[in-house]
């Protein structure tokens, strides 16, 4: 049975990816050195965020870092690092935000297949990231209008794992990987 990545991309070790990160990041890598995302500067610590929004973004970082860690095999060295596939997304919202163009830019990476593990964007981004369970677009949509979720936290996390259930079409998946080396470094979009 082909694995999903083999499927979309065909056979290989090796697969592109497209990642927004700050300059520092791409500077690190650009001089030869490999990165490995701090925890107090991953999305998880984002202070820009209300303290609700927060909470509920940092269980979903350390949750991904326990589902790395249990599905990969191997512990994440710091911050869970998220890399895409879709090409256009990437671009068009890069350019679409005049904030990110001085202080981000698109990184084009050809990433090992092993040390990456698929998901679904949307799950992440939607439910989780929110705090709420997968399964039920009431409770996403009650959360919006300041009701909470009613599901305790270990049946939450439980509808969480169908963020792992992706579909066919690469431009709705999320890889996450441990670190960013150098090496893996193909390009640098402005």
């Amino acid at each position: 049975m082909l694995s999903a990545l083999e499927a979309a991309f065909g056979p290989g070790e090796t697969v592109r990816v497209y990642s927004e990160q700050r300059n520092d990041v791409i500077a690190r890598l650009v001089a030869g050195d490999d990165h490995v995302q701090p925890w107090l500067k991953s999305a998880a610590y984002d202070t820009s965020i209300g303290r609700d929004l927060r909470i509920a973004h940092k269980r979903g970082y350390f949750w991904i870092a326990r589902e790395y860690e249990a599905r990969m095999g191997v512990a994440l060295p710091a911050a869970p690092i998220w890399v895409g596939f879709n090409r256009e997304k990437f671009l068009r919202s890069h350019r679409s935000d005049a904030r990110r163009i001085t202080s981000e830019k698109i990184l084009v990476l050809d990433v090992p297949r092993c040390e990456m593990l698929l998901s679904d964007y949307d799950g992440w981004s939607k439910y989780i990231l929110a705090g709420v369970c997968l399964e039920n677009e009431s409770e996403f949509i009650s959360t919006l209008t300041g009701r909470t979720c009613t599901c305790i936290g270990r049946q939450r996390r439980e509808t969480w794992q169908g963020i792992f259930q992706i579909s066919e079409d690469p431009k709705s998946w999320q890889g996450i990987v441990p670190r960013f080396q150098a090496s893996w470094l193909v390009d640098v979009i402005e």
